[in-house]
C-alpha cells in the first residue's frame, strides 16, 4: 500500500512539473510573440507598436504621460486609441490621435517639427539667383497643388480654407507638408490638414519664391531684391 502511494505521488509530480513546464514554456512563447494579459479587460492581447519618427529627435507624451523613451524609438502599447504629443523645447508641438488594433505596427516616418519664435535675416540682392536655393533632397513633384484664394490643395483634394489669402503653397519634405504664404505671413502645414502652425510675419502681398537649402533645415525666400533666409527645422 505504502509503495503504491509512493508511486502515485510520484506519477503525480511528474505529471504536475510536465504541465509546469509546458505552461511556463507557452507563457515565454507567448510573451515573446508579444502577448500579455491585460488586468484591467482580463483578456489576452498582442501588444501592439507605434514606431514614431521626427525630426529632430523629441520627447514622446502618450496621453499626457511622457515617455521614457524619445523619437525614434519603439512605443509598446496595448490596443486602444491614444492622443499623442512630440515636444521638443523650441519648436512646436506635434499633435496626432491614433488607434492601434492587437498586433499592429503602426509607422509614422515623417513627423517634422518646425521652430518657433523663428527671426528671419533679410539682405539686399541685386542679382539673385533662384537656382542656388532648390534643395534636390527634397521631392519636385508634378502633382497638381494649388494655393487659390483662400484655399489650398494637393493633388485634387482640398487641405485646408482660410479666410485669409493665400498667396504661393510648396510642398516641404516628400509632400508630407506644405509651407505657405498668406496675409499674415508664412506657415506650414501637413497635407492632411492637421498641425497647422505659423512660422513667422512676412509683411509682402505678392507670391514670393519660396526655396529651401540645407536639407530642408533653412527656407529662403526672394521677392524683388530683397532675400530672407530662416532655420525652420
Amino acid at each position: 500500500m505504502v509503495m503504491r502511494l509512493r508511486i502515485f505521488y510520484k506519477v503525480i509530480s511528474i505529471l504536475l512539473y510536465v504541465a509546469l513546464m509546458f505552461v511556463t514554456a507557452a507563457t515565454v512563447i507567448g510573451y515573446a510573440a508579444g502577448y500579455r494579459y491585460s488586468f484591467s479587460s482580463r483578456k489576452i492581447y498582442q501588444v501592439s507598436v507605434a514606431h514614431l519618427i521626427s525630426n529632430p529627435a523629441a520627447d514622446i507624451i502618450i496621453n499626457g504621460i511622457t515617455e521614457e523613451k524619445k523619437t525614434p524609438k519603439p512605443v509598446y502599447l496595448e490596443p486602444g486609441r491614444y492622443n499623442i504629443e512630440i515636444k521638443k523645447s523650441g519648436y512646436y508641438s506635434y499633435f496626432a490621435s491614433i488607434e492601434l488594433k492587437s498586433g499592429e505596427l503602426l509607422e509614422k516616418k515623417d513627423i517634422v517639427l518646425f521652430r518657433s519664435g523663428i527671426r528671419p535675416e533679410a539682405t539686399i540682392n541685386n542679382n539673385i539667383d533662384n537656382s542656388q536655393f532648390i534643395n534636390d533632397s527634397l521631392v519636385n513633384s508634378d502633382n497638381p497643388m494649388i494655393a487659390n484664394n483662400h484655399e489650398i490643395w494637393s493633388n485634387s483634394k482640398l487641405v485646408t480654407r482660410f479666410s485669409k489669402n493665400i498667396y504661393r503653397a510648396v510642398y516641404y519634405t516628400n509632400q508630407n507638408y506644405i509651407v505657405y504664404q498668406d496675409d499674415d505671413g508664412i506657415g506650414a502645414i501637413r497635407i492632411d490638414g492637421s498641425n497647422n502652425v505659423k512660422l513667422f510675419d512676412y509683411k509682402y502681398k505678392s507670391p514670393a519664391a519660396i526655396n529651401f537649402k540645407n536639407r530642408g533645415q533653412v527656407m529662403v525666400i526672394t521677392d524683388g531684391t530683397t532675400v530672407l533666409s530662416a532655420t525652420i527645422n
